[in-house]
C-alpha cells in the first residue's frame, strides 16, 4: 500500500525543487508538458522510494534535490524513459483539485489538446466535435500551455474523447483508459516517440494524418480500445521506466559522501 505523504512535506518538496536551475529557457519554457514531466518524475520518485527505499530519502530537501537532478537529466537527455506510466489512474487523481475529484460534468465533452498544428486546430476540432456530437450531445474543452496540471488531469478523466497531437495527451488517455485520436505531423520529428509508443501497444489505428483521414476514421469514436491488452503491453514500458529510475537513484546514492 502506498504511504500517504503529509501535505506539508509535499509542499516543502515542491518548494525546494530549484526550477530556475532546470533547462526551462526560451527553448524549453515551462509549458503544460514540462509541468507534467516534472510532476511525473516527482511522483515516480516518491512511489519508488516508498516501495523500495523506505526512509532513505526522508528529508524533503534531499528528496527535492534528487527529483531536481532527475528532471534536469530527463529534460536534457535523449532516449530517457518517461516514468509517467509508473503511477496508475488512482494515484494520478491525487494531483487533481480536491473539489473536482468527484465532480461529474453535466454534459459529455471532447477534450482538445493540440499545440503543433495550431493553425489547423479549428478544423481538427470541428471534425471531432461533429462526429462525437452525432452520437451524443457534447461540448468542447480546449487546453493550452498555461493551464494548470490538476485541472488538465481532471479534464482527461472526465472527457468523452481526447483529440491531441501531444505525447502527454496520449499517455494520460492511456492511463485513464480513454478513447482518443493522435494527430501526427509528418513534418515534426518530435512526434516519433508517440508513434513508437502506439506501435508498441498495437494501437497505431489511433494515429490520424490529415483531416480527410480523420473523417474516414469515424469508427475511432465508437470502437472501444482493448485496454486489457494495452495494460499488458504497457508492463514492459513500466519495467523500462523502473529500471531507469533504479539506475539513476543508485548512481546518486553512490555519490553521497
Amino acid at each position: 500500500m502506498e504511504k500517504k505523504q503529509k501535505p506539508e512535506e509535499q509542499k516543502n518538496i515542491q518548494a525546494a525543487i530549484p526550477l530556475n536551475s532546470l533547462p526551462l529557457s526560451a527553448n524549453r519554457p515551462c509549458t503544460l508538458d514540462t509541468k507534467l514531466s516534472v510532476l511525473s518524475l516527482t511522483k515516480a520518485v516518491e512511489l519508488f522510494e516508498t516501495a523500495n527505499r523506505p526512509g532513505q530519502l526522508s528529508q524533503p530537501k534531499e528528496k527535492a534535490s534528487v527529483i531536481a537532478r532527475l528532471i534536469h537529466d530527463s529534460l536534457t537527455g535523449e532516449n530517457v524513459p518517461e516514468p509517467v506510466f509508473l503511477c496508475n489512474a488512482m494515484q494520478w487523481e491525487t494531483a487533481m483539485p480536491t473539489d473536482k475529484k468527484t465532480m461529474v460534468p453535466q454534459e459529455a465533452f471532447l477534450l482538445v489538446y493540440i499545440e503543433k498544428d495550431s493553425d489547423r486546430k479549428q478544423a481538427w476540432t470541428q471534425i471531432g466535435h461533429t462526429i462525437l456530437n452525432a452520437r451524443q450531445p457534447c461540448q468542447i474543452r480546449r487546453f493550452h500551455a498555461h493551464d494548470t496540471v490538476g485541472d488538465w488531469l481532471y479534464a482527461v478523466k472526465q472527457s468523452a474523447f481526447i483529440l491531441t497531437d501531444d505525447y502527454y495527451g496520449v499517455c494520460f488517455a492511456l492511463i485513464f483508459n480513454k478513447p482518443f485520436a493522435f494527430i501526427e505531423s509528418v513534418n515534426d520529428p518530435a512526434v516519433n516517440p508517440v508513434k513508437e509508443l502506439l506501435l508498441s501497444l498495437q494501437s497505431e489505428e489511433r494515429i490520424v494524418y490529415t483531416e480527410d483521414d480523420f473523417r474516414k476514421k469515424e469508427y475511432l469514436f465508437r470502437m472501444p480500445i482493448r485496454y486489457h491488452r494495452v495494460s499488458r503491453l504497457l508492463s514492459e514500458r513500466k519495467k523500462e521506466c523502473l529500471d531507469w529510475l533504479e539506475k539513476q537513484l543508485s548512481a546518486i546514492e553512490k555519490e553521497k559522501p
